[in-house]
């Protein structure tokens, strides 16, 4: 399956994000040249999506991320909804920072980097 789609054949693009009543939310819309197109553009993010969840291996915090997008199809317009609770991405960056400063304390220190 080969796909091509270039900036072309993208009519109109919208996008939105912000939190309302706790959640944080991103929706965009891209108009697209047809149908054919969307498509196309639908199967590469369903695509990705799969790569994305089979790597996430037992992540339930990826899982989470991955979950929550939503992709649909409306004639030429091709639609993605995502939406998470801010807690939940607060506790998911809150245990990130932490892993990342578990694996800088297992390294050891480094000496610091030379200035450009």
């Amino acid at each position: 399956m080969r796909f091509s789609i270039s900036l072309r054949q993208l009519n109109s693009l919208q996008l939105v994000a912000g939190e309302k009543e706790g959640k944080v939310f991103l929706r965009a819309k891209a108009v697209m040249a047809d149908e054919e197109v969307v498509g196309q553009a639908k199967a590469m993010i369903d695509l990705g999506l799969t790569f994305a969840k089979q790597s996430s291996n037992d992540n339930a915090q990826a899982k989470n991320l991955l979950d929550a997008l939503k992709v649909t199809v409306d004639g030429a317009k091709l639609m993605l909804s995502w939406s998470l609770s801010a807690d939940d991405i607060l506790e998911m960056a809150e245990e990130a920072a932490q892993r990342a400063g578990e694996r800088r304390q297992s390294r050891g220190s480094r000496p610091p980097r030379p200035e450009l």
